[in-house]
């Protein structure tokens, strides 16, 4: 038997996966579910011990059964894709699943357990083998079968109530209670911002609670650009002053304070933010401004787009006089400041729950953060997107 509580930090991604997997349908009735007629193997799932589960107590169990439907030797290679129901709003981390292959039919095996946005990879192969090059080999017009065991650790996301297993083509759903109300995680810009050199440009980011349940791990947040803008500066308001983000790369990304663990169902949360220009731009040009959240190890499907004119400041320029007079000149007009709110303008969290807080801010606060960003950057590659729907499905 291989089995592993998942302990320890998430780890690179499974190379070779698919980072997008459909997850849908009722689940499974007992060997209900097979591959395309003529495929070489056929893939099954039966003897569901479970259809729901709770965090922290207790498993759930189903028997795979991969047969070869050929006259030659078959090579298998079998990867549980573990997510969170729907792709629900919070991914799963290493530790959070416990998970156990155990041969019925088959070789002995091995199992490693990674990281794959939102959810985590269980890879088993014959034992001794390599988890990113070693296949099962399963003889003409024979079947292996394994059971899978999963469970629920008691720091299971409090805002994901399902659970869904994907092998090959098979798909498995248990439920996680309590149940949630459907919904999904926004963000949104109240309005466009423009800025010049001389006038900064202010807007208001705003995330809403709408999934259920609440966040039981801190949430951040990356502001990022589609391009370079040399010399632009972003702040956030918080404590009545404005305070600088932390700047991952300049010009360009950003991180907001992260909002902290608690987040619930119906609550939002406000940035007013405020970008700043030094030094005059090429010429006057619109720029995409991007919001994204950030779930553990995870970019999350949710974000919020804006646009951020970006213009001249106007030269200021003299009227010469036929001759001198003996009053002064008028001085001229000095630019427009930035207007401060005086109302809703802190960093703040409210809902129906708790009062309204604000966030603070503290040097400590980014320690590690950089670094954090880095690894979080060189494993997504890309700004990933994905969905935060929630589905329910029925026990």
């Amino acid at each position: 038997m291989s089995s592993t509580r998942n302990s320890g930090k998430r780890i690179s991604r499974l190379l070779g996966i698919a980072t997008t997997v459909a997850l849908g349908g009722a689940l499974l009735a007992p060997a209900a579910h097979a591959d395309s007629p003529g495929a070489p193997l056929t893939v099954a799932v039966s003897d569901v011990t479970h259809h729901a589960m709770n965090r922290g107590s207790g498993t759930n169990s189903f028997v795979l059964t991969v047969t070869n439907t050929t006259g030659t030797t078959q090579p298998f290679a079998g990867n549980a894709l573990v997510w969170p129901n729907g792709s629900g709003p919070s991914p799963i981390e290493v530790g959070q699943i416990h998970t156990e292959v155990t041969p019925v039919s088959a070789p002995a095996t091995d199992l490693a357990v990674e990281g794959q946005m939102p959810g985590l990879i269980a890879a088993f192969f014959p034992h001794g083998g390599n988890r990113l090059t070693s296949s099962f080999q399963i003889p003409a017009g024979a079947d292996y079968s394994w059971k899978i065991t999963v469970g629920a650790a008691a720091d299971f996301p409090g805002n994901d109530d399902g659970l869904d297993v994907e092998i090959s083509s098979a798909q498995v759903h248990f439920d996680i209670g309590p149940a949630l109300p459907d919904g999904h995680v926004t963000e949104k810009f109240d309005h466009a911002a423009t800025v010049t050199p001389r006038k900064p440009g202010e807007t208001t980011l705003t995330l809403s609670n709408g999934a259920g349940g609440k966040f039981t791990s801190p949430l951040r947040t990356r502001i990022y650009l589609d391009s370079a803008v040399p010399g632009l500066k972003l702040q956030y308001r918080s404590g009545g002053k404005w305070v600088p983000a932390t700047t991952v790369e300049d010009g360009s990304l950003w991180m907001l304070p992260e909002i902290p663990a608690g987040f619930a169902y119906r609550q939002t949360h406000s940035f007013p933010l405020r970008f700043t220009l030094e030094g005059q731009p090429a010429g006057p040009r619109d720029v995409s401004v991007y919001a994204q959240l950030i779930l553990g190890d995870a970019l999350s499907g949710t974000n919020a787009q804006t646009t951020l004119h970006l213009t001249s400041a106007a030269k200021p320029t003299s009227t010469p006089t036929s001759a001198p007079s003996s009053a002064p000149a008028s001085a001229p007009a000095p630019a427009p400041s930035a207007a401060v709110k005086t109302s809703g303008s802190q960093g703040a969290t409210s809902g129906s729950s708790t009062p309204d807080t604000q966030l603070a801010h503290t040097g400590s606060s980014h320690t590690g953060l950089l670094a954090g960003l880095a690894g979080l950057l060189a494993a997504t590659g890309a700004f990933l997107v994905f969905t935060v729907n929630r589905r329910r499905r029925s026990a």
